[in-house]
C-alpha cells in the first residue's frame, strides 16, 4: 500500500495529498487555502478532479477512499457543513462505479503483479520529481500503468470495506428528537434525506461486487 508521498493522481505526485482531505473532512477549506496561499489545489476540487477525474483510477485514489471510508461516519465529518459528507459519499459512489465497471480485472491483476519490479520502481522515483499528468504520458511510461493497474485491483478488492459505513448512513433515527452521543452507534443518528439517497446510490452499486453479494 502506498503513502501519500509515494503516489501519484491524474495530475501527478499526490504528496500532501492527506492534508488536503484532512481539511476537507473537518470543513477546513477556507482555513487551509489561507496558510497555504499559493497551493495548487484546494480540498474540494482536489477530491473531484485529481483523485477522480472523470473516473481515472490512480493510486491516490485508493488511498482517499480508504481515507473517506473510514472517517464518513464520524459525527463531526464536515466541521458546520453538512454538504460536505453527502459529497464525500457521492465521491465514494462514483469511485465504486468506475471499479466495479471496468473492464479485465483478471488482466489488471496480472499487470499488478509485476509492480514491485526495479524497474517500476525507478520509474516511480523519476516520476515523483516532476510534476507531470498521466495525460503526458507516453510509451516510456508503461510502468506507470503498472501502477494504474494495481491500484484498480486495489480499489476494488477494498469495496467491501465500504459496505458498513454506507449502510451506516441509510438508516434515519427511530426517534428523531434523540441526539446520538459520542458511544452511541451512527446507526441511530437522524441522518439528512439527502445523504441518505447518496448512500443507497452508493451501496446499490456496491452489492454487485463479488464480495457482497450475499
Amino acid at each position: 500500500m502506498s503513502s501519500w508521498d509515494r503516489a501519484f493522481h491524474a495530475y501527478g505526485p499526490a504528496r500532501g495529498g492527506d492534508q488536503l482531505l484532512n481539511a476537507f473532512r473537518h470543513g477546513r477549506e477556507d482555513m487551509y487555502l489561507r496558510d497555504h496561499p499559493h497551493a495548487a489545489w484546494q480540498p474540494y476540487t482536489f477530491l473531484w478532479t485529481a483523485l477522480y477525474c472523470d473516473g481515472r483510477i490512480t493510486p491516490a485514489t485508493v488511498l482517499g477512499l480508504r481515507h473517506l471510508a473510514s472517517a464518513v461516519t464520524a459525527d463531526d465529518f464536515g466541521g458546520s457543513d453538512p454538504t460536505l459528507r453527502v459529497a464525500a459519499v457521492w465521491w465514494i459512489r462514483d469511485v465504486i462505479r468506475s471499479v466495479l465497471t471496468a473492464t479485465d480485472l483478471d488482466g489488471a491483476r496480472l499487470t499488478a503483479a509485476r509492480r514491485n519490479e526495479p524497474a517500476v520502481h525507478e520509474w516511480l522515483d523519476e516520476y515523483l520529481r516532476q510534476e507531470r499528468s498521466i495525460f503526458d504520458w507516453d510509451a516510456d511510461d508503461a510502468p506507470g500503468q503498472v501502477l494504474i493497474a494495481g491500484a484498480r485491483v486495489d480499489c476494488f478488492d477494498f469495496l467491501p470495506e465500504c459496505f458498513a459505513p454506507l449502510s451506516t448512513l441509510l438508516t434515519p433515527s427511530q426517534a428523531e428528537e434523540s441526539s446520538p452521543t459520542p458511544d452511541e452507534p451512527l446507526l441511530t443518528a437522524s441522518w439528512p434525506e439527502e445523504l441518505r439517497a447518496a448512500a443507497a446510490s452508493a451501496t446499490a452499486l456496491l452489492v454487485a461486487h463479488p464480495g457482497l453479494r450475499r
